[in-house]
């Protein structure tokens, strides 16, 4: 009985070692299979980084030309601002150029008609004398 009994314990011992090999050679296969994923991703994800990288450099010079544009844009309108300035100067001027003839025309106008009468009047006068 303690025969059967040592075989049996044999048996299992060596059933759990079977078992046990099997496990492992299952684990290192595994073990395997990941790093060769984990090395495929890698590798995969390099190309996908580096387009990454260059997009975001890219996207740096567009906002820096945005921020160029920008910046042209508030001395544009500034120049248009002054511009305006400028013309509403120039529209003065002339309105008080304007305003300033026609005074001096009426008042010319007046004066020449008053001394056309005076003139023909003195004139008229001498010859009655």
């Amino acid at each position: 009985m303690v025969d059967l009994f040592l075989i049996v314990i044999t048996i299992i011992l060596i059933a759990v070692a079977v078992i046990v090999i099997r496990v492992l050679i299952e684990l290192r296969e595994g073990i395997h299979i990941m790093r060769e994923s984990a090395r495929k991703t890698e590798e995969s994800l390099v190309p996908v980084l580096d387009e990454l990288r260059l997009s975001l450099q890219s996207l740096r010079h567009l906002t820096d030309d945005v921020g160029d544009v920008a910046d042209d844009m508030k001395v544009f309108a500034g120049s248009v601002r002054q511009v305006g300035q400028n013309v509403k100067a120039v529209t003065n001027l002339v309105e008080n150029i304007v305003e300033t003839s026609t005074v001096s025309l009426a008042g010319m106008r007046v004066g020449l008609k008053v001394a056309s009468r005076y003139v023909v009047s003195n004139f008229f006068r001498r010859k009655q004398t």
